[in-house]
């Protein structure tokens, strides 16, 4: 079984580091307090010193079209301190946007607006750049249909079911999964959109969203996918983040 990996994520909203509820809550103009929890740059390094081998870096104002902190996310990527490697997200758009992350050194870029605002280019780039890039499957439960959303979740577009199926067609090699009903929220992860997603690729998965305790990861490991993201979890201080890793190391090394 494919070793399982951990993403503590890192929520920039005007240049600051915010908990991750409450990054989404100003995203999606659900609320406007911003829980700041240090600079993005202190923050990576804490997650650095933790133990982490990746960050999950968001640009929330790129993602909702209102701004772009591009120069502090390739300011982590270039530090020379940060040993980890990068998975970026947010607002990307165009292949010099993208360009511009890869040539940084990001190990991998996500992009999912670009899948409905630009399919020709999405394909051009899933051929071009392979592994370097992956999918972010944002979803929202819509009746009894998994519908896809993009724009900070704020705009809903087409079927997860028909999405899959065309990027499949289209070589993409991963998707990072998230219930946008579960970001932040600490919920628990929805276990049976990843099982479904399972169903429809045998390509890696990375799930987002609801982690919540240890036996979350567990889950989750079992399920096959190749990782989680660990959001308001983290930031809330109701687990420290090293705590995560051990569990994922055990999880490791018992399968």
């Amino acid at each position: 079984m494919t070793e399982f990996s951990l993403y503590p994520s890192l929520d920039i909203v005007n240049k600051r580091a915010l908990t991750s509820k409450s990054a989404i809550e100003i995203t999606q103009r659900k609320g406007n307090e911003k829980k700041e929890i240090g600079s993005p740059l202190d923050i990576a390094f804490t997650y650095q010193n933790s133990g982490a081998d990746w960050i999950h870096i968001v640009d929330l104002d790129a993602a909702s079209g209102k701004k772009d902190n591009s120069d502090i996310i390739i300011s982590i990527i270039k530090n020379k301190n940060i040993k980890m490697k990068t998975q970026v997200c947010g607002g990307i758009r165009t292949i010099k946007q993208l360009d511009k992350y890869i040539n940084a050194g990001c190990s991998r870029v996500n992009i999912s607006s670009m899948v409905f605002d630009n399919p020709k280019l999405c394909e051009l780039i899933l051929k071009e750049y392979g592994d370097k890039v992956a999918i972010a499957l944002d979803v929202k439960l819509v009746g009894f249909n998994y519908q896809l959303t993009t724009q900070g979740w704020n705009k809903l577009q087409g079927s997860l079911c028909s999405t899959i199926e065309w990027l499949e067609q289209c070589g993409c090699t991963r998707y990072v999964v998230t219930d946008t009903n579960k970001g932040g929220m600490m919920n628990r992860p929805n276990i049976t959109l990843i099982n479904e997603v399972l169903k429809m690729t045998n390509k890696p998965i990375i799930s987002g969203g609801g982690i919540s305790n240890l036996s979350d990861i567990r889950t989750l490991k079992s399920t096959g996918v190749e990782g989680t993201i660990l959001g308001q979890v983290i930031h809330s201080n109701k687990l420290p983040l090293n705590k995560f890793i051990d569990e994922a190391k055990v999880l490791n090394y018992a399968y």
